[in-house]
């Protein structure tokens, strides 16, 4: 398996370098392939691709009462999620490339809801700052349950292999000081989950009940997003702080999302809840979640022209990471010495060396 890691790291890192090393001299023969492809090809775009993507995820809760030091003690852990490593791509720009079967992707992807529907509207009104980016990785692991804490029908291991996706409507202001971009955006995964129940003891203090987990739950989020990219905006050629000229120079790209949305605890899971915590039923299947999401990508860029293409690459290192918190849809505790609550705390951590090929004409 590292053998295949490194052959494909290997493969990208040679495709770059020849599309860096290669531009001047083929400058005329990308002329004319412009010339031919034009009504086939859009303005610009851009395609980020981070081979291996190392993922984790597990109860967030649980990881602070490791690493905070003012913890009150140690949650144990019930859930342990094991992660494979997988490949991260994201495409950016118009419906680009529209004879190939990226533009169906995207197409697929977008129109299915609000963004693309936006972003449709937009192209209407002949709005030009904006553009579309499409994030897709997959999350697959093995989920493994403590057996000390049985629970009826539950088993102790649960394997997952799911697509998380990302769409992104991007405004980039073109003045002096703009530095940052701003947008909406819509997450879509499915992820196992250790799913917190609470109960009433005689005294009517909430307190923990036994815990399950959900092997599927959904996350469907839309979210407010901003950030700034010193390779997008010296590609772009804006007059700021983040444009420091063509050629090399530093590439730091970061970005903030914050998003609520639904999930759903299953039929499945909420037998095990209830035969978790006998006596009890399961107060309400709906979650309302909320999400905080943070990026920084730190390397090298490259910005130059070849005759009236434009391109841009970049070379560093992505790290990444979400937390994800959920309560109840009737916003109100249990009240009932027969009622359990459920939901999930968790967070999402990724990192990988991640490689930017933009280009326009």
């Amino acid at each position: 398996m590292r053998s295949f890691h490194r052959t494909r790291l290997i493969f990208f890192v040679t495709v770059l370098l020849s599309l860096l090393f290669s531009a001047g001299a083929a400058a005329q023969n990308l002329k004319d392939l412009a010339g031919t492809c034009l009504p086939d090809i859009s303005v610009s775009g851009s395609i980020t691709v981070i081979p291996v993507d190392s993922w984790s995820s597990g109860n967030f809760n649980q990881l602070m009462s490791v690493i905070n030091p003012f913890s009150p003690g140690e949650i144990q852990k019930l859930a342990d999620i094991k992660m494979d490593s997988t490949a991260t791509t994201i495409y950016e720009g118009d419906l680009w490339f529209k004879k190939t079967g990226l533009s169906m992707g995207l197409k697929m992807n977008v129109d299915d809801n609000f963004i693309g529907k936006f972003n449709r509207f937009m192209g209407y009104l002949g709005y030009h700052n904006y553009s579309i980016r499409l994030q897709t990785s997959r999350l697959k692991g093995t989920l493994t349950w403590d057996p000390d804490y049985f629970v009826t029908d539950m088993p102790n291991r649960s394997s997952f292999d799911n697509s998380f996706i990302t769409v992104d409507l991007l405004y980039y202001p073109r003045t002096k000081t703009s530095d940052f971009y701003y947008g909406i955006g819509y997450t879509s995964y499915e992820l196992p989950v250790h799913l917190e129940c609470l109960i009433l003891n005689t005294e009517s203090e909430i307190i923990y009940g036994n815990h399950v987990y959900q092997p599927d739950m959904k996350f469907s989020i839309y979210s407010l997003l901003f950030g700034f990219d010193t390779l997008q905006a010296a590609f772009m050629q804006v007059e700021s702080l983040m444009n420091t000229g063509d050629g090399f120079g530093p590439w730091m790209a970061t970005q903030d999302r914050f998003g609520v949305g639904f999930s759903t605890i299953s039929d499945e899971a909420q037998n095990w809840i209830e035969n978790a915590n006998p006596g009890r039923y399961l107060y309400d299947n709906n979650q309302f979640t909320m999400m905080v999401d943070y990026n920084l990508t730190v390397g090298a860029r490259w910005i130059g022209n070849a005759g009236p293409i434009r391109l841009g690459a970049g070379l560093g290192y992505n790290i990444g990471g979400q937390t994800v918190t959920a309560v109840s849809s009737s916003f109100g505790p249990i009240t009932r010495m027969d009622q359990v609550s459920a939901s999930p705390d968790l967070y999402l951590f990724h990192h990988g060396v991640i490689f930017k090929l933009s280009t326009s004409w």
